[in-house]
This record gives structure tokens, sequence and C-alpha cells, in this order.
């Protein structure tokens, strides 16, 4: 057994946890995406308030409220995007750092073959 083969299989299972946190990201961006579907999706201009609320009021407050409303309903989708953007980047990142393992596996399978060369 080489000296580098415990470097080489260290880097591996690096690998293979960042893959893993990949695929739980990509999972989670799957899901707040879908949420921001639903919020961008709320029919806030055909809300259908009682009669009875509004009785009295006038079209200036009811334009206020819904106004309200919907600024309320764009910041939410807007923090879900920004949770997006924010996981993605760290998706980036960790695709970066296999990309680093990969070419750590590369150097040690490489300095493990010239080992091996100068052995026999």
């Amino acid at each position: 057994m080489s000296k580098y083969d415990a470097e080489i299989v260290n880097a591996q299972q690096s690998i293979t946890g960042q893959q893993e946190k990949i695929r739980r990201l990509k999972e989670l961006i799957t899901k707040i995406e879908r949420k921001g579907e639903q919020i961008s999706s709320i029919p806030i201009r055909q809300i259908d308030l009682s009669f009875d609320f509004w009785q009295g009021k006038s079209d200036s407050v009811m334009r206020e409220v819904l106004q309200r409303r919907l600024q309320f309903w764009n910041n939410q989708n807007a923090v879900v995007n920004d949770l997006v953007q924010e996981l993605r980047a760290a998706m980036n990142k960790m695709q970066n750092q296999i990309s680093d393992y990969q070419a750590d596996i590369s150097y040690y399978t490489n300095l493990k073959q010239m080992e091996e060369e100068v052995n026999v």
C-alpha cells in the first residue's frame, strides 16, 4: 500500500460528501422555487372582501390595504429568490471544491505511479 493511498481515499470521501451536500441543496432549491411560484401566483388583485368590511371606507383605503398585501407577497417572493441565489452560490463553491479534490486525486495517483516505477 502506497503512502498516497490514504490521501486518494480521503479526497474521494470528500468528493462523495460534497456531492451529497449538492444533492440536498438541489432538493432544497426545488422546494423553495415551488414555494416562490406559489407566492408569485397568489391572486392578490382578485381578493374578494366582503362588502361589510369595506362599507363606509373610501376607495383609497381599500387600494392601500390591497397594495400593502401585494407588497408583502412581493417581498416574500424576493426573499425566496435571494435564498435560491445563495444556495446556488454555495453549490458552485462545492463544485469547485470537488474539482480541487479531483485534481488532488490525480496528483496523488501520479505520485503513486511514479513511486511504483522507481521501486520496480
